[in-house]
Formats: structure tokens, C-alpha cells, sequence
């Protein structure tokens, strides 16, 4: 057979489901990287009988890897990354919610306020009126009291405002959840040749870091443990993962 060159540039989509799931997948998004690897133990017999070298060599495959750098921060990928579950909160209308007040610093609201719209900060059953811009200022993790202002420490507040609709990821909540994961992909070096990847079972590990404050667009590092599906193994294929590449002309 003559020589084809087939040089590999790639990029393409990530999609992941809950294994065992029979829900749509679910596009992980703006990805640079995704890398398999193999970790391998070996035992070896030295040749004693002179010259040196090996008489025998026994390599054993002892994990596969899979690392996904994902750019889109979404609900499901820090929470893929930190082990979290994910709720939501629907925007609403938040009347008279009461916190101890304080003499400065911030006030931190059950919701995260809709910062475009109103507040309105009282005392008790609604006096006295502090004002904005004098006694606080308003973000969205709540109220920043003004040093110097009206508003007591330790006296109760009541705060009004617009909630935002909010994804909620509560970190460290599970041992990682089981994923099937598909690489829709195609080698640009190959005029958009596709390669599709399938991975049967991939366990979640944690991100080492979740950088929060940069200067450059962030970057969430995915771990997963490929493992072994013993079903596809007893069925003649790989337990772990397949390959499709286009026969290329």
C-alpha cells in the first residue's frame, strides 16, 4: 500500500451524558485541549549472562487518563470540576428581607440582587429609610454599608430588592458521577477530516485550581479517570475507548 500522509490537526466538540443515561449529550463547549494517556508498570529481567540488556520485558497498563481544558465556565463544568451538584434559582421579587445590620463592610443577601433594578434598605417594619449612595451601596452579593452612615451594627434591616436568576454549584458534594463522552472532532491538516472518539466510562477527578481573578480568559482543567467497561471488553472491543477516523483518499 502506498504512503499517505496523514499529518493531525484537531479540534471539534465535546459531548458528555450521565453513563447510562439516555438524555441528549450535552455539549461541554469552547475546549483547547483533550488528551488521552496511558500510565504503564513495567517488570524487568536483566540478562545476567553477560553483555547486558534485557532477557525479558513485562509491561502492564495500569490506568488511562482522559484531561479535557474547557473555556466555558458553565454550571456543569465547575461542577464537573469540584465535584459539586447543581441547582438553580429563579429571579423573583425579594420583600423585606431581614439581616443584622452593621456600621461598615458588606451585608450579604440570601439572593444575589438585580443590581439595575431598586433596593430599598429599612430599619424594622420599615423605618428609618437609609439611602443609597449616604448609608450603603448595593453589587450583587448584597449591601456595601458606608462607613460613617445611618445604619447601626447589630441592628436589624430590612432589604428589598430584584433577585437574579442564578445556577448554583455547591462544591464537594459527591465522588464524581460516571460520564460517556463522544469527541465529535475533525483534523484540519486533513481538509476537515472527521474523527470521532467514544469513551465509555469516565470518572471525574477534581481541578486542581479554579482561578477566579486573572488577566487572561480562564481556563477549567478536567481530570477523568477512563475506566474499564467490561461489558464492550466481553463483546470483542475496547473496554475502554474506540476511535472512528475517515479512510482518507
Amino acid at each position: 500500500m502506498a504512503y499517505r500522509e496523514e499529518s493531525y490537526i484537531g479540534n471539534g466538540k465535546i459531548w458528555e451524558r450521565t453513563r447510562g443515561s439516555t438524555d441528549p449529550f450535552r455539549e461541554v463547549g469552547n475546549c483547547s485541549a483533550l488528551t488521552l494517556g496511558v500510565t504503564t508498570e513495567e517488570a524487568s529481567l536483566p540478562n545476567y549472562r553477560g553483555g547486558g540488556g534485557e532477557a525479558n520485558k513485562r509491561e502492564r497498563i495500569t490506568a488511562v487518563a482522559l484531561t479535557v481544558t474547557a473555556h466555558d465556565f458553565n454550571a456543569e463544568n465547575i461542577a464537573a470540576g469540584l465535584r459539586g451538584d447543581v441547582s438553580a434559582n429563579v429571579a423573583s421579587s425579594v420583600a423585606s428581607e431581614v439581616q443584622p445590620g452593621a456600621d461598615s463592610g458588606l451585608v450579604r443577601t440570601n439572593f444575589l440582587i438585580d443590581t439595575s433594578q431598586p433596593v430599598t434598605v429599612t430599619g424594622p417594619s420599615g423605618t428609618p429609610s437609609y439611602i443609597q449612595g449616604t448609608d450603603f451601596n448595593i453589587s450583587a452579593a448584597g449591601i456595601e454599608v458606608i462607613d460613617g452612615g445611618s445604619i447601626a451594627s447589630g441592628a436589624d434591616i430590612e432589604i428589598s430588592y430584584e433577585s437574579l436568576g442564578t445556577d448554583i454549584v455547591d462544591a464537594l458534594m459527591n465522588s464524581g458521577v460516571e460520564k460517556e463522552i463522544v469527541f465529535d472532532g475533525l483534523n484540519e491538516a486533513q481538509s476537515g477530516s472527521p474523527v470521532v472518539v467514544d469513551i465509555w466510562r469516565a470518572k471525574p477527578g477534581a481541578a486542581e485550581e479554579l482561578g477566579l481573578i486573572s488577566d487572561e480568559y480562564g481556563a477549567l482543567t478536567l481530570p477523568y479517570a477512563v475506566l474499564l467497561d467490561t461489558a464492550k471488553e466481553a463483546a470483542g472491543e475496547s473496554g475502554y475507548f474506540r476511535v472512528h477516523k475517515k479512510v482518507l483518499a
